[in-house]
């Protein structure tokens, strides 16, 4: 029991040291931890620790995001009973819904929403903006689409596939005309599994707010307070 116990207290130093490196950038390797790329569900266990992290002030209503994020660590579980279907079922709740996708060496962070779908990449492969937002055009989404970019490990296709799954998707005369585009700088560091995630928040917040104006004109939208969460370079 000992020695299990040992290995156990090992094994959570070597996975503190990969969030630690992935989200400062460091390059190169830390007793054989990967610091590129975060494994699974990791990025949305850092996340949930960063919105701890927001002054309690803050207009950020988090609320809505956790219970997202809480999906979607189930969805990652061996054995869980989150599934494609499970999925759908809570877009169409009008529910936040990640869509974990990405090709080997790389994730980006897809969020369907109502009938918007926002695509959150800030390095290889991204479009001419970071943070770009589509309309669904039927305002559902489908089995099909999700069996093709969601993954519960790591995905098997490549960069093209990918893309080109989502540009059927939206629609192959739309890709190039987001309805709505957020500023956010590229990604240096090999941490997509992380800043792709936590710049899914500036969208979100923006269409919270949005939702709480009932077609009033928002006169701040608050977004200065996120501005040093989001817009660093790791």
């Amino acid at each position: 029991d000992r020695a299990k116990n040992e290995h156990h207290v090992q094994v959570r130093y070597a996975q503190l040291a990969n969030e630690v490196g992935h989200v400062l950038g460091v390059e190169g390797e830390i007793s054989g931890v990967q610091t590129e790329g975060l494994v699974k569900d990791s990025g949305y266990t850092l996340l949930k620790k960063h919105l701890d992290l927001l002054p309690k002030e803050s207009p950020f209503n988090s609320s809505n995001i956790r219970q997202a994020l809480d999906l979607t660590s189930e969805f990652f579980k061996e054995g869980g009973k989150i599934d494609y279907d499970e999925l759908i079922e809570n877009h169409k709740k009008g529910k936040i819904t990640f869509l974990p996708t990405g090709w080997p060496g790389h994730s980006l962070t897809l969020i369907a929403w109502n009938d918007i779908l926002i695509v959150c990449n800030r390095g290889e492969g991204s479009y001419k903006d970071n943070i770009s937002v589509f309309k669904i055009p039927d305002g559902n989404l489908s089995k099909k689409f999700l069996s093709q970019i969601v993954h519960k490990k790591r995905s098997p296709h490549n960069q093209e596939y990918v893309l080109e799954c989502i540009r059927e998707f939206v629609g192959k005369n739309e890709i190039d005309n987001p309805i709505l585009t957020f500023h956010s700088e590229d990604q240096i560091h090999g941490t997509c599994g992380f800043i792709n995630l936590k710049s899914s928040l500036q969208p979100v917040h923006f269409f919270i707010k949005l939702l709480e104006s009932q077609g009033e004109k928002i006169e701040n939208l608050g977004f200065k307070f996120l501005e040093p969460f989001l817009n660093d370079k790791s």
